[in-house]
């Protein structure tokens, strides 16, 4: 339900960044990786220098096992 509620406020305002920071947390808690990033990203369009939204993204990308991504 979290994951709908987020994706119902990104429709709201797509740049509300507290929504892609949650909805990415809650993909990854539910092993979605792919989607995570993809929020991640969502997210570092908004605030592309943001060094926790980094990390967040960099360690999806390391528990989906690609390692070049994690560390570019």
């Amino acid at each position: 339900r979290a994951i709908e509620r987020y994706s119902r406020a990104i429709e709201c305002d797509p740049e509300l960044l507290e929504a892609w920071c949650y909805r990415a947390v809650s993909r990854a808690e539910i092993g979605d990786l792919e989607a995570a990033i993809n929020d991640y990203d969502g997210a570092l369009s908004l605030q592309p220098n943001d060094s926790g939204l980094l990390t967040g993204r960099g360690i999806q990308y390391l528990n989906d096992h690609q390692y070049e991504r994690a560390v570019a």
